[in-house]
């Protein structure tokens, strides 16, 4: 289990919310520290690719990039 679980629970409609876990987890993954993400309540439509390619807030990277990063690192994104 991880030392730091963030929760997600904005959905597609606002970007910049639904970005900000995804921001904070790369982050503190970078860092070194053993993260994962949940996605919950209208937050979960984001495990789909085809959404979450279309989401960028504003000041952040896009979603989709930050979904591939938590791929590529490890950090696990639960449902």
């Amino acid at each position: 289990m991880a030392k730091l679980l963030i929760l997600a629970s904005r959905g597609p409609e606002d970007p910049t919310q639904i970005t900000l876990p995804f921001h904070l987890a790369k982050a503190a993954r970078e860092a070194g520290q053993e993260v994962a993400v949940i996605l919950a309540a209208d937050a979960s439509p984001v495990a789909n690719p085809k959404i979450r390619e279309h989401i960028t807030g504003v000041g952040f990277p896009p979603l989709s990039e930050l979904y591939a990063f938590m791929q590529r690192s490890n950090v696990p994104v639960y449902l």
